[in-house]
């Protein structure tokens, strides 16, 4: 049993990672950066030179830390970073022309400010004690609650797909491979009412975990018609996320299963093979998710008509984060004041369902479609784009100490992974929360309402066996 009193990072090497961080940023402030310079060249250098830092910093930090614990939510946050909004400079892809290359500098600068920020904010104390929260549950007694649990989710999510499409699984097939635009389920109106029933979908989300956490608790002995029917229910969920287009939902599912199983396992042989299996399949996510772009807009059977169901390695980017935020920096405050507490209060208030307030605030994404002329849709620049057009400078240096904090207060779960499943499960979903929260803050709280029903159901299933909330493991004081 892990001791709840050996300290779960080490202080010398957070510090140590801070100055490391910190070099980039210094190096990108300076004048001869900042100014006016043609070659996208120095781009690429200054986004490979971060990137190299970030490495640097994970292998003193793998060499200080117990190799379980590597895969921490900080860590999350910073490959993030760099997935989502360092891959357009790191790969140079054509649109990277809209804007100049000192206003890329000033952006790679401000990604180094952020990570300086994250850095700096997990050596803060943690605000709550979640490892109290979690630790005072046992997991559920009996391994077939989660079997139960499973067949609940998938059957209360898969009630809005039936309704809408008459009640027809041909129907609901025939939708996944047309336009998501066309599904039967589609939105009809901007925040009409059904967004309460359709919400129930949510819980198919928590299908490919309780599958983990109940083949975990199974093992060797799970009877092989059980077996199949589980991988047949995460594979049509996965296939639904997939087909309907929602990359962010497919990364969050198709990933929670292998970092948890990673999280829990005791033998370090075994680990090491997990960790092989987890890159694969981050590989065939981001080829996955670049199909996602040719075929969510017109359908799977109609990409497929065209011959276009390929992967171009060339098109690996990711929403060009790193464009549009570069087009905010340039926008904002010279044309544009900044926004300030307007993305904070449309976050607030995105639990409440359009059709009770319909003046309810709009995300900063649709306003700055129409900045640069776009007529529909939304667009992505990244959390930090929308930190920088809230307050600045100031805006992304306090965005990094939250997560920083938030990350430190999800890490206080790691000590407990490998012998509390509920805490393994409700770390991986945290810090894939955060890591998809890089990408936009309302992903944050959309995502969040995933974990809520996902406790929910844990908590429903403790009470239908009769535990109920006793103590389990006890961590009092230990925060």
């Amino acid at each position: 049993m892990y001791s709840a009193y050996k300290r779960d990072f080490s202080p010398g090497a957070e510090i140590f990672g801070l100055v490391i961080l910190c070099v980039p940023f210094l190096l990108l402030i300076t004048p001869s950066n900042l100014q006016l310079r043609t070659d996208w060249a120095l781009v690429r250098e200054m986004a490979i030179f971060i990137v190299f830092n970030v490495g640097l910093f994970l292998f003193i930090q793998r060499l200080t830390v117990p190799a379980w614990q590597f895969f921490s939510a900080k860590n999350v946050v910073f490959m993030a970073v760099i997935v989502i909004v360092l891959s357009d400079a790191l790969q140079m892809i054509p649109e990277m022309e809209w804007i100049r290359t000192t206003t890329a500098i000033r952006v790679e600068a401000y990604i180094a400010l952020f990570l300086c920020a994250v850095q700096l904010g997990y050596l803060f104390p943690t605000p709550i004690g979640l490892r109290d929260i979690v630790g005072r549950f046992k997991d559920p007694g009996h391994p077939e609650i989660y079997f139960k649990l499973i067949l609940l989710a998938f059957g209360i999510g898969m009630l809005p797909y039936l309704y809408y499409s008459g009640w027809s699984l041909t129907q609901i097939i025939n939708d996944l491979i047309g336009p998501r635009f066309e599904e039967s389920w589609a939105r009809g109106t901007f925040g009409d009412y059904s967004v309460v029933f359709r919400s129930l979908s949510l819980l198919l989300r928590a299908t490919p975990l309780l599958a983990a956490m109940y083949l975990r608790r199974m093992g060797e002995s799970i009877r092989f018609s059980k077996l199949l029917l589980l991988l047949s229910l995460v594979l049509f969920v996965l296939s639904i996320e997939f087909l309907q287009g929602d990359r962010r939902t497919f990364v969050f599912l198709a990933l929670s299963p292998f970092l948890f199983f990673y999280l829990t396992e005791k033998e370090p042989a075994r680990r090491t093979r997990i960790i092989i299996v987890l890159m694969l399949i981050a590989l065939a996510i981001v080829a996955l998710t670049e199909l996602q772009l040719r075929v969510r807009s017109i359908g799977l059977a109609e990409a497929w008509r065209r011959r276009l169901v390929t992967v171009r390695a060339d098109r690996l980017y990711v929403d060009r984060n790193f464009v549009h935020f570069g087009i905010i920096t340039e926008l904002v405050p010279y044309y544009h004041d900044y926004i300030y507490f307007d993305e904070l209060l449309y976050l607030l208030t995105l639990p409440i369902p359009r059709f009770l307030w319909p003046g309810k605030p709009i995300g900063f994404g649709w306003t700055y479609v129409t900045w640069i002329g776009h007529t529909t849709g939304s667009v992505s620049m990244s959390a930090l784009g929308e930190l920088y057009a809230s307050f600045g400078i100031a805006a992304i240096l306090l965005g990094g100490l939250a997560f920083g904090i938030m990350s430190r207060t999800l890490d206080r779960l790691l000590p407990f992974a490998k012998d509390s499943a509920i805490s393994a499960a409700i770390f991986t979903m945290g810090s894939l929360i955060l890591f998809i929260g890089i990408r936009s803050l309302r992903e944050i709280i959309i995502f969040g309402y995933s974990l809520v029903a996902f406790v929910l159901l844990i908590y429903l299933g403790k009470r239908l066996s009769g535990q109920g909330s006793r103590p389990g493991v006890s961590v009092s004081g230990m925060v």
